[in-house]
């Protein structure tokens, strides 16, 4: 895995893969190990009718944002401590992969902030994130790191990457290696698909994901699987899909993920790791936003 080191004030802590100490530290927010087991289900089946997570859910704004390569902690936006007051991020773990997920869940941060935060990223060591967030007044991309007490938020944009002006920075996803920061961008006048590499003391000039974007439509909240050869985001209302022979290629043409939608409002959450399961934001009922989940079929 590779360090992830930033260009600004304490990022060595912020993103640094190699300065955790696993041997020494059990808390719950940390993500697991990267999976290099057989598949666990069938990658070529289609996804199952997406189904509410229950106890994840309320009557008010809830969404998927990431979850760990282990899959007992995921992370959320919502506003059912503020409702239409702005959403917050919550984090909540399981003991396992067929238990339910705790409630209630856990804030990021001790104080409700006088923000919104709208998604949050974790890095693939789970020491470090990226927080999508208006609190410069516009959308755009921030860092967070761990301590000892939880996430620390430490008021620095994600360098080299957020535009300027009236644009707006979105739904962050770090790739499964680290290697790569995925979001959406306004910057080329509509809401459109970019990705930044990581590199050893910043990130790259953004890229826009050109052959999934188009200035008529909405594109955004992208999330990928872990060999980065398919990715899912949202299109106006509802979620498509794409493919690419391999990490680095151009994406084939995206196509509405049937199993996944309806008439209603849907959005792509996140992958899992082993691309067995998609967490997915749904409008269940007028302006309520809750978490569903579908899963592929076991071997």
């Amino acid at each position: 895995m590779r360090a992830l080191l930033l260009l600004c004030t304490g990022c060595n802590a912020l993103l640094g893969v190699h300065g955790f100490d696993a041997g020494g530290t059990t808390d719950d927010m940390r993500l697991g190990d990267s999976p290099d087991a057989k598949p666990a289900c069938d990658l070529n089946a289609p996804f199952s009718a997406p189904v509410a997570v229950a106890e994840l859910n309320t009557a008010y704004y809830d969404s998927v944002t990431d979850i760990s390569d282990d899959e007992l902690t995921l992370y959320m936006a919502s506003d059912r401590d503020r409702p239409g007051m702005g959403s917050e991020l919550f984090y909540t773990t399981r003991a396992s992969k067929t238990d339910p997920w705790r409630v209630p869940l856990t804030r990021f941060y001790a104080a409700k902030p006088a923000w919104d935060d709208y998604s949050v990223a974790i890095s693939p060591d789970g020491m470090a994130g990226i927080v999508s967030s208006n609190r410069s007044g516009m959308e755009h991309l921030w860092l967070i790191m761990w301590s000892s007490s939880g996430f620390v938020d430490n008021s620095t944009m994600v360098p080299n990457v957020n535009s300027a002006g009236l644009s707006t920075d979105a739904t962050p996803r770090y790739s499964r290696d680290g290697a790569t920061l995925y979001f959406d961008s306004s910057r080329s006048g509509s809401r459109d698909l970019y990705y930044a590499a990581i590199l050893p003391g910043s990130f790259g000039a953004p890229q826009r994901i050109s052959e999934l974007s188009s200035p008529s439509e909405i594109e955004a909240a992208p999330t990928l699987t872990a060999d980065g050869r398919t990715i899912y985001y949202l299109v106006k209302d509802n979620i498509y899909t794409a493919t690419r022979p391999d990490k680095t290629g151009l994406f084939g043409a995206g196509a509405p993920a049937s199993a996944l939608n309806t008439s209603a409002f849907e959005g792509p959450g996140v992958v899992t790791s082993d691309g067995c399961t998609i967490y997915i934001t749904r409008d269940a009922a007028q302006q309520l936003m809750n978490v569903f989940v579908a899963k592929r079929p076991p071997l």
